[in-house]
């Protein structure tokens, strides 16, 4: 086998192993009808529900029946601060202090590799 051919396998095999945004392992497997339309309408920008999705994600609240994911919340906390400057105010930077600091140092790591995620992903829209 040529280097080119195995540099396309290695590739075809990162890209398969590469987990898609919608299926983020920081995120639930599976969402409520109501939960998929809050993150849908998170994923196209949307200020209030990326702040609501975002609080689900780091309370445990809505459907998630008190599981909590505090790294997607994080995440989603600095998202919308990058994809709604304009909108921001005291209470989000208070919410990114708050939810964002209570994170080990390698989840805000992953936090914030998978905020960037989600704003090119609404960029995209």
């Amino acid at each position: 086998m040529n280097s080119k051919k195995i540099v396309l396998a290695a590739f075809v095999v990162f890209l398969a192993a590469t987990p898609a945004i919608a299926a983020s392992p920081l995120e639930p497997a599976s969402l409520s009808p109501a939960l998929a339309q809050l993150r849908n309408k998170a994923k196209t920008g949307d200020y209030d529900a990326q702040r609501n999705l975002a609080f689900t994600y780091s309370t445990g609240g809505m459907d998630l029946n008190g599981k909590k994911y505090p790294v997607a919340g994080c995440a989603w906390y600095l998202a919308l601060s990058q994809m709604n400057a304009s909108k921001i105010h005291a209470g989000d930077a208070g919410n990114v202090k708050v939810y964002c600091n209570r994170l080990e140092l390698d989840d805000l790591r992953s936090a914030l590799v998978y905020s960037s995620e989600l704003t090119g992903l609404a960029a995209k829209r």
